[in-house]
């Protein structure tokens, strides 16, 4: 419920989508369901049990695109984990982390955080010689349209830019993710969903979900088979936790380095399909 002294306004969401879903389903004799982020953990069980999806027909079909030639995945390996007490290391330290990968790439850059904090940080401190804005500094659409015509620009967002963007071509050849897009708790939808699950509320909604939104702002990059690029992940716990594997098993199969050179030779190799720096 929000409001003022004058009015009150109230908002719904639903907690559980099955029945909703199933109404749909019952005015229809068929449908069809695609999209590029409905599996988590290489299958269909997240989207199926939130719908109520029972006796459906599925299948995965690969990507067109070579991630293998086109891609490059870098991890970093050596930032303090985030979370626990330490956002304000992490924020620190992932700062010249993510002005190296910008130099890299020459600009042409999409960093993606989880909180305008620290967005807003890094506005702040990035002390960069390319363009770049911030979410909020002016209308999405516009932003949209500023990163497109200018050269070698970076965009720090957050929220709404990490689904529905398409940038095609060299004006984007780097996402820069800075954390594990898990949802906040302070969330009373998703909070509700954690409480119905119980002891399951990890594996069965917040993994699955963060899964699916990593997968959406992955696919950010790479919108054509002539494109090549690189996503960063700067969230260690990729790799140090007991569930990192099955976040990397759920995006495209590609090279993965842990060395900003190698980001660097990346792009030096494809450099006949990227501007002068």
């Amino acid at each position: 419920m929000e409001g003022n002294r004058d009015s009150l306004e109230f908002k719904s969401s639903l907690v559980e989508s099955r029945e909703a879903f199933r109404i749909i389903r019952d005015v229809y004799k068929s449908l069809i369901m695609t999209s590029a982020t409905l599996t988590s953990g290489g299958d269909f069980s997240f989207i199926k049990g939130r719908l109520g999806i029972e006796g459906f027909e599925e299948k995965i079909v690969g990507s067109p695109f070579d991630y293998n030639e086109q891609a490059l995945l870098y991890i970093d390996r050596n930032l303090p984990r985030p979370g626990s007490g330490k956002d304000e290391i992490f924020q620190r330290e992932s700062l010249n982390v993510i002005k190296d990968l910008i130099k890299a790439s020459w600009g042409r850059a999409l960093v993606l955080f989880t909180s305008y904090r620290h967005l807003n940080y890094v506005a702040e401190n990035i002390g960069i010689s390319y363009p770049f804005k911030s979410q909020g500094d002016m209308p999405p659409a516009k932003l949209i349209r500023w990163f497109k015509d200018t050269p070698n620009s970076v965009l720090l967002a957050t929220a709404t830019f990490w689904q529905g963007v398409d940038i095609k071509g060299d004006d984007l050849s780097l996402v820069i993710i800075v954390k594990l897009p898990f949802s906040s708790p302070g969330d009373p939808v998703y909070q509700e969903r954690c409480n119905r699950l119980g002891d399951r509320w990890f594996f069965d909604l917040a993994l699955p979900s963060a899964i699916l939104t990593l997968n959406q702002g992955f696919g950010r990059l790479i919108r054509g088979r002539n494109e090549y690029g690189v996503v960063a992940v700067l969230d260690t716990r990729i790799v140090n936790s007991s569930y990192g594997k099955v976040i990397i098993s759920s995006l495209p199969e590609m090279r993965i380095t842990g060395k900003i050179e190698e980001v660097k030779e990346f792009f030096l190799k494809s450099n006949d399909n990227l501007p002068d720096a």
